[in-house]
């Protein structure tokens, strides 16, 4: 169950780090694909997230039209906009809901707000 886990949350350290790569006209970086404890996978997210936080803003200009490949299917490609949210973003929430759900049904204490933070609310004008 620990092995399925790091396969979860690996694939989305790599749906991040790949679709924001290739969206700014870069490469991905590679990982090792190495992770089996739950630190180590902390470690693989806060490496993923150091990463996309070197992304230069400016290189996204376009990337809604660029062409992504897409690895599954030979000599194919999505536009920047059809990959991220036809592609990227459902399978990157569908390996963390998943590995969130191992974590829980192994005990992990963790609930609704640990999966989507807290929210930036904002108090009504009137209240």
């Amino acid at each position: 169950c620990e092995l399925a886990m790091s396969c979860h949350l690996r694939i989305a350290s790599d749906n991040a780090k790949s679709i924001s790569a290739r969206l700014a006209g870069e490469e991905p970086p590679k990982m090792e694909d190495v992770e089996s404890t739950l630190s180590e996978l902390i470690d693989r997210t806060k490496k993923t997230v150091a990463y996309l936080k070197t992304l230069d803003p400016a290189k996204f200009e376009g990337a809604e039209t660029r062409h992504i490949p897409f690895p599954y299917v030979p000599d194919t490609h999505l536009l920047g906009q059809e990959a991220l949210f036809e592609s990227y973003l459902p399978n990157f929430f569908f390996h963390v809901t998943t590995a969130y759900d191992i974590l829980r049904n192994q005990g992990m204490p963790l609930g609704k707000a640990d999966f989507i933070g807290a929210l930036p609310l904002k108090p009504n004008e009137n209240a």
